[in-house]
């Protein structure tokens, strides 16, 4: 303890107390003093260390404490602070009764107060009051300390924040005026940020976004509530960066990363805030941010060991009434995946707490975790009323998340009956969870979710479906993520739009969304003809179930999840270094092994640049390429084939591809059955997500032509053009002279480095010029519809391989217009043989179009390598290019 806060004098206490003050045994000495009696009054000594104690022991013991002020009080004390430390304790303890005595006590010692000393101390009161859960008087003592004539800005912003947490936590406590109690509060937030902004007050900005992204974390508004914290910590930094402010914070992002399965940035989060919490002090919030930093380690799989565990028991037990039914919350979510009676007991106290404070949101919560606990215990018809119940509650205030998370464990428990109702349920929670995963801010955010809920989700959803291969192929189309960017997107985020509606056939069930229904086999028809199928895959429960729809019927097969040969293929096409982890090193050693995978493999096989590759690696980086274990991949394009084809779409004349990310690299031109290349005798396409498909094909525009080449200098081999072709090359490559170029612009070529979108980031596809990216949104905001076809030569254009969702450039070329896209999906060799084959390419798409010259160019590579196996037209050099067309013009 601080001895600055010691009281000098010790008069009048007996010898043992005063060496339990010496000892700091304050549990001792707090003892004597409620042992004195009633009648008589303390002396000065021992006023003085009451009143010490009571604050030392307000986060510790309320009950204690506030014994001791109260005590104080009695004996005649007028002290405001005094008073405020009572009122504070009592709401602690979560005693109610007495408590507006106590704050009329306090309003009458206030009278002769300066104005600003009065306001602060009603908006502390105001705090205690919405702490102890008694909203309706905070609220009516927080508009009465805004009603005082001329606070000072800094005051006035700092109780508008504070009242605005009190009809936010007033409305989701009661559930029901949820909605309306946020946006209320809200209002009220803006009303304190146009203050502090006026006043110049930087942390009071903070407090502001701060509490502005709790708010919007509660309603489920995971994209604008990250960035309300990312705002809320630049503020707090240039206000000096206050270690208790930070810690907030990081405690806030860790517990929206949780819910949104982002697991390792909530374990980071939570980390950082229980050291800053612990750094400062504050010991109580270090230990309440320990127990999410447990909760997040258990859900990623480290469970807690049994020290982790009584450090949340002894948060528990050291922590304010109002927190404890989290605790038990948490409790028992960690004791849930140990023993499920111990788990049951926390969510029942839980409940009982929550009940007794008036949470009623809250109550929901526990009663829904208790019933998911019962179902797993074997009693599912148990759980079944009590999951309808909490369902139709979260309805009825409007929260359609939890109601769908409600109606996610009721479809599970109507499944273990036997209820054919389950199905109903699981879609329809599925339609309420996948559109919530679209609007979430970024792709970190909708790739947590998919790990985590949605993934389950999922897997039931197609388990009540199986019997219906409609449903299935609507189902497996919505699994990806259907990469159409918002309109009106929070800044700084990557949210998107609300996904379509769609359904495999006419008459066939909608996945329900907004806007027009897509229908898959018209979807064929208009993007790749009139007898085109529509091909697709999705993982269910560690098997992969492949989708062929066609006009008057759908097929659905399941086959086995092909790991091992996606692995040599990945090794094979560069994907990954000698280590298996993509990563090269700083010296270039890891790009050069997975290059020499590449030319060792079945399909680069080009020995003499192995060989020219190995006389400059070490030799412990000399790993070739192989197959897998069992021997998979030794034959990988007709194994491939043989898997990924059926008989269905081997047969179709026209097949729109439809891959989710798992297969982006799938070479699906040169995929062998019966001896021969699948682009042999079938037309195939690329489609992007259905959502992302337009319907609006070029009527107007230029007949121009524009390439695009080697703009960084570093490329030797893709510096030749077609003479035809006005064309930029090397540093006269800039951004300004590509806008410049492409204007009026039917085609673009393009042979220089590209960028993938990040897993984070997808948007930011872009093609590297001589001063840098340039993204499709930079293209479509400078000249409003790009080009409407594009031959991009360059490594990954397509983007599969970055995570749960499509993020190469062709995506953001068709949002700003472009119509059918060439695009390779591996990393290119730079070579006088990729050169010539590149040439050869934009010839013949000059001469035949760009579908039919594609096709044209592909038959022929495929021929002459299936004929002589020629390592100048070996399957990584034309396998890998795609044609991706984003409107249905058939054109």
């Amino acid at each position: 303890m601080n001895d600055s806060l010691l009281p000098a004098g010790r008069e009048g206490l007996p010898p043992e107390v005063t060496a339990a003050w010496d000892e700091q045994d304050f549990d001792a000495v707090a003892a004597w003093l409620l042992e004195v009696p009633a009648a008589r009054t303390w002396g000065a000594s021992a006023r003085e260390k009451a009143l010490v104690l009571a604050e030392v022991f307000l986060p510790i013991d309320p009950g204690l404490s506030l014994r001791l002020a109260d005590r104080l009080l009695t004996d005649g004390g007028t002290d405001i602070h005094l008073m405020e430390v009572s009122i504070d304790a009592a709401s602690r303890a979560g005693l109610r009764e007495g408590m507006d005595a106590r704050v009329e006590r306090l309003r009458l010692a206030l009278k002769d107060a300066a104005p600003d000393d009065r306001i602060a101390v009603l908006n502390n009161v105001g705090t205690f009051l919405k702490e102890g859960r008694l909203f309706d008087r905070a609220e009516a003592v927080l508009r009465e300390a805004l009603a005082e004539t001329a606070p000072s800005a800094a005051t006035r912003g700092t109780v508008l924040v504070n009242l605005a947490t009190v009809l936010s936590d007033r409305a989701w406590s009661s559930g029901a005026d949820a909605r309306e109690g946020s946006a209320a509060a809200l209002e009220v937030l803006d009303q304190a940020e146009q203050v502090a902004t006026e006043s110049g007050e930087t942390r009071l900005l903070g407090n502001v976004w701060f509490n502005r992204g709790h708010i919007l974390a509660v309603a489920g508004a995971s994209a604008p509530a990250a960035h309300a914290y990312r705002m809320a910590e630049q503020h707090f930094v240039r206000a000096g960066g206050d270690p208790v402010d930070l810690a907030y914070v990081h405690r806030a992002r860790a517990a929206d990363a949780g819910r949104n399965g982002r697991l390792d940035e909530a374990i980071a989060d939570y980390a950082r805030a229980r050291d800053l919490f612990a750094d400062a002090g504050r010991l109580d919030e270090s230990a309440t941010s320990a127990v999410g930093l447990v909760m997040a380690m258990q859900l990623s799989g480290d469970a807690p060991t049994a020290g982790q565990l009584e450090d949340v028991l002894a948060a528990l037990r050291r922590s304010r009434p109002d927190r404890v039914p989290e605790l038990l919350v948490n409790l028992g979510n960690i004791a849930a995946e140990q023993n499920l009676d111990r788990a049951a007991g926390y969510f029942a106290d839980a409940e009982e707490v929550f009940r007794a404070q008036g949470r009623l949101l809250d109550v929901e919560r526990a009663r829904h975790s208790r019933a998911v606990i019962r179902r797993r215990s074997g009693d599912a018809a148990g759980a079944v009323p009590v999951l309808r119940a909490v369902h139709a509650t979260y309805l009825r205030w409007d929260l359609s998340v939890k109601a769908a998370e409600a109606e996610f464990n009721l479809a599970i428990a109507l499944r273990d009956l036997g209820d054919p109702e389950a199905a109903v349920h699981a879609l329809s929670a599925f339609e309420v969870l996948d559109r919530h995963r679209h609007q979430l801010g970024t792709a970190s955010d909708r790739s947590g979710l998919t790990r985590v809920t949605y993934r389950h989700l999922l897997d039931l959803t197609l388990d009540t479906a199986i019997a219906d291969p409609d449903t299935v192929a609507a189902l497996a189309e919505r699994a990806r993520t259907q990469t159409s960017a918002a309109e009106h997107g929070v800044p700084g985020s990557d949210q998107l739009s609300v996904p379509s509606p769609v359904r495999a056939r006419p008459e066939a069930p909608v996945i329900g969304g907004n806007g027009p229904i897509r229908t898959l086999s018209a979807l064929a028809r208009g993007l790749a003809g009139s007898r085109a199928v529509w091909l697709t895959w999705v993982r269910h429960r560690g098997q992969l179930l492949s989708v062929v729809v066609r006009d008057d019927d759908t097929d659905v097969t399941t086959l086995p999840y092909p790991e091992e040969l996606l692995t040599a293929l990945n090794a094979a096409v560069g994907l990954t270094d000698a280590s298996g982890d993509g990563s090269p090193g700083g010296d270039g050693t890891g790009l050069r092994s997975a290059l020499y995978r590449m030319a060792t493999g079945p399909l680069l096989a080009d020995a003499d640049l192995a060989d020219r590759l190995r006389r400059s690696m070490r030799p412990s980086t000399i790993v070739p390429w192989a197959s897998g274990p069992n021997g998979e991949g030794a034959n990988l394009l007709r194994e491939l084939g043989d898997l990924l084809i059926s008989d269905l779409a081997w047969s179709a004349p026209d097949a729109v591809i439809a891959p989710p990310t798992f297969l982006g690299e799938i070479p699906w031109a040169a995929l062998e059955r019966d001896g021969t290349h699948w682009i042999e005798h079938s037309r195939l396409v690329l489609a992007p997500p259905v959502s992302t498909i337009r319907t609006d094909p070029t009527t107007e525009g230029g007949t121009g032509r524009a390439w695009v080449a080697d703009a960084s200098g570093d490329l030797r081999y893709c510096r030749r053009v077609l003479r035809e072709f006005p064309h930029l090359c090397g540093s006269d490559a800039t951004a300004a002279a590509v806008i410049e170029a492409l204007r009026g612009t039917a085609r673009a070529v393009v042979r220089t480095h590209v960028r993938s979108g990040s897993p984070a980031r997808p948007r930011e596809a872009a093609l590297l010029l001589a001063d840098g990216p340039l993204t499709a949104d930079d293209l479509r905001e400078a000249l409003g519809r790009v080009p409407p076809e594009w031959v991009i030569l360059g490594c990954d254009a397509a983007g599969a391989g970055v995570g749960d969702e499509w993020a190469g450039l062709p995506i953001g070329l068709g949002a700003a217009g472009a119509e059918r896209v060439v695009v390779t999906g591996w990393p290119i060799v730079d070579s006088p043989e990729q050169e010539t084959l590149d040439l050869a390419l934009a010839a013949s798409i000059e001469q035949h179009g760009i579908r039919e010259g594609l096709y044209a160019w592909q038959r022929d590579c495929a021929r002459r390598w299936r004929e002589t196996r020629d390592r100048s037209v070996s399957p990584h050099r034309w396998a890998g290019h795609s044609l991706v067309v984003t409107v249905t013009d058939n054109g």
